[in-house]
């Protein structure tokens, strides 16, 4: 071997060797470092006391967005047993409880015969505390004509449910809100003797979905016609129905800022004809991660306007601190004095709640273009040093990132709409990571659906500052009286007006 290919393969192996250095290095932050993002330059750190617990040189950092599918894991089947369910036996087991009796009137003359009364029971629900609810109506007959006056119990949501409202309400907030499964609920109940059989349950969920689904629809519909959205993407383990096995399903989620509204939408794979099939005829902008379907979108649709998310590209810098300590802190300066920005004006926004969204945003574009000389200068140090680094290293990951989407990350500048990066939708998205990290996976295709249509209105509702409990309620009692094509006076904005009115 000639002199010249001992250099070459050695140049080669320094290559190699550095890009598993950067590997490893992201492996021991993700095992050992913090999970915050925040960045403390390296002067500021000489004076902390060392923590014995964690690993030495490892900068803090957050798991990095996972663009690819975990492997397949395989859950053992569950065994259950024979009830031998039949009927609406839930009620007669449950004579140990406080009745609440409420007379429903029914309009009848003085002349009229009582002639008896119809009751309706259901288990009812308040916190801390299981109770039937006894609803009574007697029945008269008009001594003159020999009419049976009308015997109406109110709309249930759900026909022949043995549930009360309350309590359907508090199971779905209980497993969507409070990240409490149906299982873990159903141990809970059984200390109050209350023997809720899975099937039973898992059933009033389903309809409780069913009910909302078609609100779920009309807040997507609600946030594609506005000017400005997000879109994000994250996992969901659904069973597969194949030996025991779980499919990787995706959780593709959209944000309106302006409307607070967000939207889950369940779909079995991450291909690109998903989002491109949701934005295609979508005119406004949207605000995105690095996922490169985005890139064919932009190529189809001329409409929407690309913006990308500056928390994934300050991310690269912040896990390249290991690799190039000087470099990539310049580089975490830069995004902090940017943010910095962004605080003062949420602070102003905060202590300035009358101004509308018009005049907000001509402050935010005011604030932002001082900013302009500093990214001018960065732009300059991120293209003279991209020829002073490993292109396989990371920290050229991280300056060929920035470059390769610059003009996409520096868009918010000059609109007051847009976001300086996607944390809204990634903070909407957690709820789901907390939630399967309880009940694991879905039982199949549909339940996940069912979980996109749940995280849908209450996540809606937390946005926009709704108690969901309160909603929830509102909407179950009153769906049953609503024309479809009336909906929208049901939505989680028409309940805040009303209740503003109250």
């Amino acid at each position: 071997m000639s002199y010249e290919e001992l250099l070459a393969e050695n140049s080669a192996q320094k290559l190699q060797i550095l890009e598993l250095q950067s590997q490893l290095a992201k492996i021991n932050r993700m095992i050992f470092g913090r999970t915050s993002e925040r960045f403390i330059p390296a002067q500021n750190l000489a004076n902390q006391q060392g923590n014995l617990f964690t690993k030495p040189d490892i900068a803090t950092s957050n798991t990095q967005h996972n663009e690819s599918q975990p492997e397949e894991i395989i859950v053992p089947a569950h065994t259950r047993k024979n009830t031998n369910h039949k009927g609406r036996t839930l009620l007669s087991k449950l004579s140990h409880l406080p009745v609440q009796e409420i007379e429903i009137f029914v309009p009848h003359t003085q002349d009229s015969q009582y002639i008896g009364k119809v009751e309706r029971n259901t288990l009812a629900y308040r916190p801390g505390k299981f109770y039937i609810n006894k609803e009574i109506i007697k029945k008269y007959k008009d001594n003159e004509s020999g009419d049976i006056s009308n015997v109406q119990f109110p709309a249930h949501p759900i026909p022949k449910c043995e549930a009360h409202i309350t309590l359907l309400v508090y199971i779905c907030i209980a497993k969507f809100v409070d990240h409490l499964p149906e299982y873990r609920q159903q141990k809970i109940f059984r200390r109050d003797g209350i023997i809720i059989p899975p099937s039973t349950m898992n059933g009033w969920v389903h309809k409780c979905a069913e009910l909302l689904k078609p609100m779920a629809h009309l807040i997507g519909q609600r946030i594609l016609a506005s000017q400005n959205i997000m879109i994000d993407e994250s996992s969901i383990r659904v069973m597969s129905g194949k030996k025991n096995r779980t499919h990787t399903g995706w959780m593709w989620v959209i944000y309106s800022p302006a409307l607070r509204h967000v939207q889950f939408m369940y779909h079995e794979g991450r291909t690109h004809d998903i989002p491109i099939n949701l934005l295609k005829d979508y005119s406004g902008n949207y605000q995105s991660d690095g996922y490169k379907c985005y890139d064919t979108l932009d190529a189809i649709n001329s409409n929407a306007v690309h913006s990308q998310c500056n928390a994934h590209a300050r991310r690269y810098f912040e896990q390249a601190i290991n690799n190039d300590q000087q470099k990539a802190q310049y580089a975490l300066q830069v995004y902090q004095k940017l943010y910095k920005v962004e605080q003062k004006i949420r602070d102003y926004r905060a202590n300035h709640k009358e101004m509308n969204l018009e005049q907000y945003y001509t402050y935010r574009v005011g604030q932002r273009k001082t900013l302009l000389p500093q990214l001018e200068k960065y732009k300059e140090w991120l293209e003279l040093q991209q020829y002073n680094v490993t292109p396989k290293s990371a920290i050229g990951k991280a300056i060929a990132y920035v470059l390769n989407r610059w003009k996409k990350l520096t868009l918010y500048i000059n609109n007051g709409a847009l976001e300086i990066d996607n944390n809204l939708i990634e903070n909407t998205i957690r709820p789901l990571a907390l939630g399967r990290k309880n009940y694991l996976f879905a039982g199949n295709h549909e339940a996940a659906q069912n979980i996109a249509v749940f995280y849908t209105i209450f996540e809606t509702c937390r946005h926009s500052g709704i108690n969901p409990s309160e909603y929830l309620t509102w909407y179950l009692t009153n769906i049953p009286n609503t024309n479809i094509n009336k909906l929208h006076i049901l939505t989680p904005e028409a309940y805040k007006e009303k209740m503003l009115t109250i």
